[in-house]
């Protein structure tokens, strides 16, 4: 397994649910493109709202499962640094799915 202190980071703190989905697309297509494997999406454990519950991190692992991640070459996820991050396997770029 990959150490995530030293793979490509995105840290989403104090991002809207439309801010983090732009930055995550942007980032993904550039990680590609650089041939990165794993790289680290720092959401936070969502604690810090009136709610207390995991909202961006849960809107981000839904649209990791959906169609257009994986067409933005996400094969797979899971949560890291006590729940407050993913690390994304990408998939190289012209791979055949």
């Amino acid at each position: 397994m990959h150490d995530p202190n030293s793979l490509p980071e995105l840290d989403l703190h104090r991002r809207t649910w439309a801010e983090a989905e732009r930055l995550v697309r942007h980032a993904l297509h550039t990680w590609r493109r650089q041939g990165v494997e794993s790289a680290v999406i720092v959401t936070g454990r969502g604690y810090g709202n009136a709610r207390q519950e995991p909202v961006l991190r849960t809107k981000l692992e839904h649209w990791l499962d959906a169609a257009e991640a994986r067409g933005l070459g996400v094969r797979s996820w899971r949560r890291v640094a006590r729940e407050g991050a993913l690390e994304i396997q990408l998939a190289r770029p012209g791979a055949v799915r």
